[in-house]
């Protein structure tokens, strides 16, 4: 059988995203780990599988089979996403056979929807083929349990059928192509893998979410006073970057619980993008005192510091965001802002690493990393991460400007001219936190 080369690159691909993402949990969430040993029917006690826990939450944030020959080699790998209610939102996961790993042996993808008592998933595989759906729960005081193969799909979908009104309660709701997912690490943490951005920032959208918003406002209707529907709907104005609609949904459900984190949380990041930093920053504070170990609570109540020019708080925010978590790379990145700003060179140059060191795709600190080394005349180290910048997004124009600055500064100014005319043209990006020299 001939290999599929592109098959095998796309699936493996994915699974270095999968590695990818449950890195980042390790880094921004206080983790506890459950241990058990398995193995196969011809490799008996073959690996070590261990499932990782946020502590706060108790949610199962991934679960990895590690080698028991090769202790740091990957059998099988998932991650799960959770939606406002605590619920998985999707799931993904790539495993390896025992002796064979020229690429994963299988892929998966779930989306899930819950809505009147039901529980459905669509299931892909890491090439956007649909291969699975299932759906549980009561439908009009009816038990529903379709569970469906790939092979099973038309007659299900047939308009004509009897069970089509009922696969559409089921399933409407659900992607119909698997679409950026195929790389859950840039499809999950794009945002956070970049940077905190600008207050007048944009957002990635998502293509369901005004239906989300209707279904919201429908449960409203119908249970007022339950501050899940508030929080949820909340979540996704601020995504739609309705940051007055968002604010205005979290100040409701602290109406009804003044303790609750996450409207002190979500009101606060609303209020730091609608320019309102002070407000912003002080419910950021209330979801502190109630959460005094987030070390993310403290990195973006440190960003708006930093948004209003307050480099003394800011400082001591991000430091207490490293102090909870050392790999928090967004709180290393800022603050080698703040020491570039005061000409501390070296002591951003070790922030902007440490970044970078641990989390390979954070492009806004490979920036950084490169203006810091340019400054500091180091032009070689420079153009080394200024290119890894641009690897990440060749199309991001304040990097284009800065390598042009850089190859300039070289004596290459017939390339640098020709990179910067290439740029002039390119929309601006939307990061907010640079080191000064741009």
């Amino acid at each position: 059988m001939q290999e599929d080369k592109q098959q095998v690159n796309g699936w493996t691909q994915f699974f270095k995203s999968l590695v990818r993402t449950h890195q980042w949990y390790q880094q921004h969430h206080a983790i506890r780990e459950e241990v058990s040993n398995g193995g196969y029917a011809t490799h008996p006690d073959y690996y070590r599988e261990v499932s990782y826990y946020d502590k706060q939450s108790n949610r199962r944030l991934s679960r990895i089979q590690w080698s028991k020959q090769k202790p740091d080699e990957i059998l099988m790998i998932e991650v799960f996403m959770y939606d406002a209610q605590g619920r998985v939102s999707r799931d993904y996961l790539a495993a390896y056979l025992p002796d064979f790993r020229n690429a994963p042996i299988q892929t998966l993808i779930n989306f899930h929807t819950y809505s009147d008592g039901l529980h459905a998933y669509r299931q892909f595989d890491a090439s956007g083929a649909t291969i699975y759906e299932q759906c549980q729960g009561r439908y009009f005081n009816e038990d529903i349990m379709l569970s469906i193969d790939e092979d099973e799909f038309p007659q299900y979908r047939d308009e004509d059928s009897a069970g089509f009104e009922t696969y559409l309660a089921c399933f409407e709701m659900l992607p119909k192509q698997l679409g950026e997912y195929e790389h859950p690490y840039q499809a999950e943490f794009r945002q956070q893998a970049w940077s905190s951005p600008s207050p007048a920032a944009g957002l990635s959208e998502d293509e369901d979410i005004d239906k989300r918003v209707s279904h919201m406002t429908e449960r409203l209707q119908q249970e007022p006073n339950n501050i899940k529907w508030y929080l949820a709907r909340g979540d996704a104005y601020f995504k739609l970057r309705e940051f007055d609609k968002a604010v205005a949904d979290f100040s409701h459900a602290l109406s009804i619980d003044k303790d609750s984190s996450p409207a002190w949380f979500g009101r606060g990041m609303a209020y730091g993008r609608m320019g309102q930093i002070d407000q912003g920053i002080a419910d950021l504070g209330e979801f502190i005192k109630r959460n005094p170990a987030s070390s993310v609570a403290y990195t973006k109540r440190g960003v708006r510091y930093l948004w209003k020019g307050d480099r003394e708080n800011a400082e001591r925010d991000l430091r207490k965001a490293i102090e909870l978590n050392p790999k928090n790379a967004e709180a290393h990145d800022d603050l080698g802002v703040i020491h570039a700003q005061r000409g501390e060179l070296t002591q951003a140059i070790r922030h902007f690493t440490t970044t970078v060191s641990v989390d390979p795709a954070y492009l806004k600190g490979y920036h950084n990393l490169a203006m810091a080394y340019h400054l500091s005349g180091e032009y070689h180290k420079a153009l080394q991460m200024i290119d890894k910048a641009l690897a990440i997004r060749p199309d991001e124009k304040v990097s284009l400007l800065l390598k042009s600055q850089i190859l300039a500064a070289q004596g290459q100014g017939q390339q640098a001219t020709a990179l910067r005319e290439r740029a002039e043209f390119l929309p601006e990006g939307n990061w907010s936190e640079l080191a000064p020299g741009q």
